[in-house]
């Protein structure tokens, strides 16, 4: 019987494909900017949370309907007020990004 030795592979992260530098390439950052980031990375995952579950409410009262009007009339209201909170949180999201930005520019 033989063995054939194998050897092992090396694991293929999203750092190694993507054109990153490599795994620690934020290590060059500031502590204000890996902050900065991180702050974003929050508000920006608390949005989509938010969006979700405006989402789910919507889908329940569509799924309700049994009058064809009212489900237009709720779709209507629905994208209306979709695209006001991605104008208003946007908005909201880049100054913060901006901001967090700046300040880290300062900081140095």
């Amino acid at each position: 019987m033989t063995t054939e030795a194998s050897t092992p592979k090396k694991e293929t992260t999203f750092f190694a494909t993507s054109g990153f530098p490599g795994e620690g390439w934020p290590m060059g950052w500031g502590e204000t900017s890996t902050k900065a980031c991180a702050s974003a990375w929050v508000r920006a995952l608390e949005l989509v949370a938010g969006n979700l579950e405006e989402q789910a409410e919507y889908l329940r009262h569509l799924s309700h309907c049994v009058d064809p009007a009212e489900a237009l009339r709720l779709n209507a209201t629905f994208a209306q007020h979709a695209l006001q909170r991605l104008w208003r949180d946007g908005s909201k999201a880049i100054e913060e990004l901006r901001s967090g930005f700046v300040t880290a520019a300062t900081d140095k």
